[in-house]
């Protein structure tokens, strides 16, 4: 592939914060799929990538290829009763010096314009001759803006490049997250603290995208979850406190104290 054609890619697949919230949704119903189902399940949704999978239902994930493959070949492993996480983030890590190493070959593509434009200035100078200092202050200023159209452009394709790298990050943290027994919801949490700070939504904007967006799965388990501590705090009538009678409930009832900020963490 040409350099040009690379470039308009890359300016075309950039990241972007919608892309960034698919992924933690994506990741977040992968993974609560999985738990209830089984990792053997996700093997019909692998298979038809675009067609009838969870993963089409996160239309932005999917129009980054990049980000989509290596996502969809770690679901594959898992449905061969593969879960070494060492050999996971061996796979996962491969991908991203793969794709490291194109962006960095696309950067050195792109440095080639100011170079060039520097010649191009210097042919025209050598055209110009003596035609005067009117045509000499044109290319200069020419040259100039030249210079800072490249300037920025380039500091915009290195963006573009480290936020790609950035949210591949993330995705290989929401990986390893769940095959080290972490629970979807601590899946996406983990993955969006990954994730680059231009692209990262914050905690509230998670977790109302996980209460309308998320699959069935997922809104069971956040409303059943809800619905218990309720009952939980409803109990307060005549004590004062919530009638707390197992760990789970005690622990349930704090993790939603610190969500609703009544404790600190």
């Amino acid at each position: 592939m040409s350099g040009i054609p690379s470039i308009r890619a890359l300016i075309r697949e950039a990241p972007t914060r919608q892309a960034a919230q698919a992924l933690l949704l994506c990741l977040h119903d992968l993974w609560a799929f999985a738990r209830d189902k089984g990792d053997l399940a996700l093997e019909a949704h692998v298979e038809a990538t675009l067609s009838d999978s969870l993963f089409l239902r996160h239309q932005a994930v999917c129009d980054l290829p990049w980000l989509l493959t290596p996502l969809v070949d770690f679901a594959r492993r898992l449905t061969l009763g593969s879960s070494n996480a060492k050999q996971a983030r061996r796979l996962l890590l491969a991908y991203r010096e793969t794709e490291r190493r194109a962006l960095e070959q696309i950067l050195r593509q792109s440095s080639l314009v100011w170079p060039l434009g520097l010649c191009l200035w210097l042919t025209g100078l050598a055209m110009l001759g003596e035609t005067g200092i009117t045509a000499l202050a044109w290319w200069g200023a020419s040259l100039a803006a030249a210079g800072v159209v490249a300037g920025l452009w380039r500091v915009r394709i290195r963006a573009i490049v480290d936020q790609r790298l950035g949210i591949l990050d993330a995705m290989i943290e929401g990986c390893l997250s769940y095959l080290n027994g972490y629970v979807p919801r601590v899946c996406a949490e983990n993955t969006r603290s990954v994730l680059p700070p231009a692209l990262r939504p914050s905690f509230f904007d998670l977790d109302e995208a996980l209460g309308v967006n998320s699959t069935s799965i997922a809104a069971i388990g956040t409303i059943a979850a809800r619905s218990k501590v309720l009952d939980l705090l409803g109990a307060k009538a005549d004590s004062g406190e919530p009638a707390v009678g197992t760990k789970e409930e005690e622990d349930l009832l704090a993790l939603w104290k610190r969500m609703n900020g009544e404790e600190k963490t």
